[in-house]
């Protein structure tokens, strides 16, 4: 360095917990001509001030303090500071990590020195700042490892050329996350890498377009179309403006908007209770990570989730107690609250802070984070409506209501099979549905949407501009998978914050050291375990990870590293195992009920297999192709509906995993390919993939980040990513079939909600009037396994009650059903209009319904019947008597198909739904003399629609026990719904009859009578 030419440089190295390699650093450096040496401790902490006080003791040094660390940015300012106060005539500083080589600083120091109007890029750490660049510098806000990415921008936007070191080629941006000493990647060849991987991807995603035919299939229905247009009318109406005038007040105004809407949708009381539970579990996590530690953004939503993790804890040791009253629950969540109340006001007006000085400086950043809102804002209308998914209504959500109504949890696995599975999301659920009921429960689930978003930001900023992250958000946000799982009540969000969690503890501890970090990605890791068993495959692949960063701070570790060690698995195992400890005890089986022939339960036959058939699409290398354009091959959703980015971000984690040295898009590469490998190999559903897809993000970032100083692959890569979210986006919908329609048409009004609410599977209303008129009383459900707020004894024909189910279909004849369910002391039946193919399976079960019950009450597509005495006596020709106790259901106005359960069928009557020309292509017939059908109805017009042909007989027809004549069905050819309308009834009840006479007109070739609908009016 004293070949240099003479020039006033300064060294600055920020370090945080270093090892003596930092003293050897600084003896090298001491006796060269450097005009200061300026050390930023950035709060290591008592065990490192040996190492800093031996580094001080050399001459020329400067050692500056952080009391927490605060990142390396801001130690890099503070350290920029110093030498421009302290270094009269500065010409220049060199920003060194203490790892780094004092040969590499000398040659730095010297291409700085030859070259002081430009920014020197060496490796790792390594900079050479020009005297031009230090006070611009001091005006960025970023304070991580994002802050070199920043300063290539500072550089940029003032024309300053950042000139790479001949032999120290790398990656621009590198940061302390590099795995060691610097790879020597040759940049020129990484570009053409990525551009094919462009190209590749595109052809493909060209050629898919061009076969699957995405378009012809209905994404939205035309209300949510209309209604998404005019959400996003209203969006820019009140963004653009805000953005324009006052951008810095854009985020908090969007904050504060979206939080009285929410109040306003779905009442206080639900906010309330959400709000309380984050704040408590935030609270909680806190005071076990240590409150006086850190307080920056990432600790505060890590914190959350390992509060949300202990909350799993205790409700899967409580959940089978009668404890579960919202007023036990207050005051559990209160507790940490109340316990931390200076700390979680800090923690609120920090984030209030941060939300108020959110300034969009530039064009970009202010468009990046509009289209980021407006695709939250679009996921929140969604989430905030009732539940209608099938796993909603079946177990997510049934599972708060059953604990609700009976104060514990009391599903058994010797009936429901998933009874003893890992439901650790589902008890978070229960716990705010306690509170708040189930738009609480919705309302958490987008919570842990945004919170998962937050940390994936404080991630990818690590290497991005904030415009870039915002688009990375946005990518994720837009995904239709996104939109199913946040949409209705499913578990992945939660999963998958618990994995990204777990990740970014891992990633923290790596830079750090820090033993509770080690602590936190060990609970959140058992945590995800606790929510879904799939969870597994992201843990065993992160495990390697977390083994391999204990090794790397061994040190750091002692006086017991080892004990360190055995504590995090510990941890690990605490928050995993209860839940399948609890599943052995009741079943035999800790895995129940998958791996039953492994592992034998008392309760399963061993030869049951419960695995979705549907989706057994064996692994393959087409299997991305397939995943992005045959999707319906692999879930429930439309083709199309797994985003069309992971096309292209596998192939560009595979680059990011050979060629960019940071260990986070690394391990988030491996994890992310790896648990997809595993999981499509062994159970190929593709909703399986969500906690991935976030993961896949990272790598993402890190080759943005790479391409920064190559304008066009940069550009190229960011118009890639601005062309799938509009793609994602007009797709959202095609991610389930539940919410074509996008949300409510008036989201704010309480009478749409309710009803709404009965639209959205119309099997919730009858539940509601089942509850109503025979509380406690047993009911079969025959189609599915639909129980959400049923309080009596529930009885599937589902392999959900996979005992039940297998009954059912051993039992062949009706009075051997009628035995079985009076066995069960089932009354009830809710069960589905049949229609082509929907009828029950068994046809034992069918036949039942058919002839031994009375329909009680119908909405819509499903009715509620009951058992009718003394059906178990008959035989299958005889001709049920009439049951005069058991009024029947009376319709309104409308069509009803001759499958409807409202007409009742006496007699030998035959079903078919083998026809094209009936109305829904059903129609019902006899030619047994006296069968009858009948109706009820309320109106002033009856239309009796049959088929004519060269079979048929005569039928009569009474209205109120009043003869309206003789109708001949005679026809030479046939003629299709043809009808007979009887008019001008008086206003009120009426009952038709249409009664078989056994008679036929002498060229009639039958007695047949039909019947396809009666339209009431």
């Amino acid at each position: 360095m004293n070949s240099a030419p003479a020039q006033r440089l300064a060294v600055v190295i920020p370090a945080c917990r270093p090892s003596s390699a930092l003293v050897e650093l600084v003896r090298a450096l001491a006796p060269t001509a450097i005009a200061a040496i300026v050390i930023v401790d950035d709060g290591s902490g008592p065990d490192f001030e040996d190492v800093f006080r031996r580094a001080a003791a050399f001459p020329n040094v400067h050692l500056l303090r952080h009391a927490a660390p605060l990142g390396q940015g801001a130690s890099l300012k503070t350290g920029i500071n110093s030498a421009l106060c302290t270094v009269s005539g500065l010409t220049g500083v060199v920003t060194v990590d203490a790892e780094d080589p004092p040969d590499a600083v000398a040659q730095v120091a010297r291409a700085l020195a030859a070259r002081p109007e430009c920014l020197i890029v060496g490796s790792a750490g390594l900079r050479g700042i020009p005297a031009a660049l230090l006070l611009p510098l001091l005006r960025i806000e970023s304070n991580g490892p994002e802050f070199k990415r920043e300063m290539l921008r500072a550089a940029r936007r003032r024309t300053i050329l950042a000139e790479p070191l001949p032999d120290l080629r790398q990656p621009v941006g590198g940061s302390a996350h590099s795995a060691g000493p610097a790879r020597q990647t040759p940049a020129r060849s990484f570009a053409w890498l990525v551009y094919a991987v462009l190209a590749g991807a595109l052809s493909l995603e060209a050629y898919g377009f061009a076969t699957a035919h995405l378009f012809s299939q209905e994404i939205w229905q035309p209300a949510g179309l209309h209604r998404a247009g005019r959400f996003a009318g209203i969006y820019l109406a009140f963004a653009l403006p805000v953005l324009l005038l006052v951008p810095w007040s854009f985020v908090a105004l969007v904050a504060a908007v979206s939080l009285a809407g929410a109040a306003l949708a779905i009442g206080p009381q639900a906010l309330f209770a959400v709000v309380l539970f984050l704040v408590s579990a935030c609270a909680l996590g806190s005071m076990l990570l240590g409150r006086a530690r850190d307080s920056s953004p990432e600790t505060h939503l890590s914190a959350t989730l390992l509060g949300i993790a202990v909350y799993f804890l205790l409700m899967t040791l409580l959940a089978r107690l009668p404890v579960h009253y919202p007023a036990v629950w207050i005051v559990l969540l209160a507790t940490p609250v109340l316990l931390d109340r200076g700390g979680v006001w800090r923690r609120l007006a920090q984030w209030g802070g941060l939300l108020r000085s959110a300034e969009l400086r530039s064009f970009s950043e202010r468009a990046a984070c509009a289209l980021l809102a407006l695709l939250l804002l679009a996921l929140a209308l969604v989430a905030l409506t009732p539940e209608s998914s099938a796993d909603g209504l079946a177990m997510h959500l049934a599972i708060p209501m059953n604990m609700a109504a009976h104060h514990r949890f009391t599903f058994d696995p010797s009936r429901f099979v998933w009874a003893v599975m890992p439901m650790g999301a589902d008890f978070a659920y229960a716990i705010v549905y306690l509170l708040g009921g189930e738009y609480a429960a919705h309302l958490l689930n987008f919570a842990v949407l945004l919170l998962l978003e937050a940390l994936l930001y404080c991630t990818v900023r690590r290497w991005v501009s904030r415009a870039a992250a915002f688009l990375i958000l946005a990518l994720f946000a837009a995904t239709p998978l996104v939109y199913l799982v946040t949409g209705s009540l499913f578990v992945d969000n939660l999963l998958a914050a618990m994995v990204f969690g777990a990740m970014t503890a891992i990633w923290r501890f790596g830079e750090s050291g820090e033993k509770r970090l080690l602590y936190l990605a060990a609970a959140l890791g058992g945590a995800a375990l606790a929510v879904k068993l799939g969870a597994l495959a992201f843990v065993a692949i992160a495990l390697p990870f977390a083994a391999w960063e204990v090794r790397r701070h061994w040190v750091e570790l002692r006086p017991k590293p080892l004990a360190v060690s055995a504590l995090a698995f510990t941890l690990f195992l605490g928050a995993a195992l209860p839940v399948y400890a609890i599943a052995f005890w009741k079943t035999g089986n800790p895995l129940f009920p998958f791996l039953n022939q492994k592992f034998p339960s008392r309760l399963l036959d061993p030869a049951a297999d419960i695995r979705d058939a549907r989706f057994r699409t064996p692994l393959a290398w087409r299997m991305p192709f397939d995943l992005t354009f045959h999707t319906s091959a692999n879930y429930e959703g439309q083709d199309g509906s797994f985003g069309f980015q992971y096309l292209v971000l596998a192939p560009l984690s595979l680059l990011a995993l050979v060629f960019l040295p940071r260990r986070p898009a690394v391990s988030a590469a491996v994890v992310a390919l790896g648990a997809a490998t595993v999981i499509m190999a062994s159970d190929p559903n593709a909703r399986y993939l969500y906690a991935a897809l976030p993961l896949f993000s990272v790598p993402l970032a890190a080759v943005l980040a790479w391409s920064a100083t190559r304008r066009w692959l940069y550009r190229a890569l960011l118009g890639l990513v601005a062309v799938c979210i509009a793609l994602n986006a007009y797709f959202l919908p095609s991610g389930s079939y539940y919410h074509k329609d996008f949300g409510l048409r008036r989201p704010f009004s309480r009478a749409e909600r309710e009803r709404a609410a009965g639209e959205a599977d119309p099997i919730r209303s009858v539940i509601a009037y089942f509850n109503r008129t025979h509380p406690g009383s047993a009911v079969l459900l025959t189609n599915d396994a639909s129980n959400a707020g049923l309080s009596g004894d529930v009885y599937e024909n589902h392999w959900h009650q996979y005992t039940v189910w297998d009954q059912l279909h051993r039992t062949s004849t009706v009075p051997e059903m009628v035995r079985l369910v009076q066995r069960w002391k089932i009354q009830y039946f809710i069960a589905v209009k049949g229609a082509s193919g929907e009828l029950v399976r068994p046809p034992a079960l069918q036949e039942l319904l058919e002839r031994c019950t009375a329909t009680e009450y119908e909405f819509a597509s499903y009715y509620l019947a009951r058992l009718e005495p003394g059906c178990e006596r008959q035989n299958s020709s005889a001709l049920p008597p009439p049951a005069p106790n058991a009024p029947p259901v009376v319709v309104p106005p409308g069509s009803y198909d001759d499958f409807d359960p409202a007409i009742r069928f006496r007699g030998d009557w035959i079903k078919s739904a083998r026809f094209d020309g009936p109305y829904r292509h059903t129609i019902s017939y006899t030619d047994a003399q006296g069968a009858e059908a009948s109706l009820a109805f309320e109106g002033t017009a009856l239309t009796y629609v049959f088929t004519k042909a060269s079979n048929r007989g005569l039928a009569s027809i009474t209205i109120d026990d009043i003869g309206q004549g003789t109708i001949d069905l005679y026809s030479p050819t046939i003629v299709w719904r043809a009808e007979a309308r009887f008019c001008c009834l008086s206003p009120g009840r009426h009952v038709a009859v249409i009664r078989v006479l056994g008679q036929n007109r002498p060229h009639s070739e039958g007695r047949f009578i039909d019947l396809d609908s009666f339209i009431v009016e």
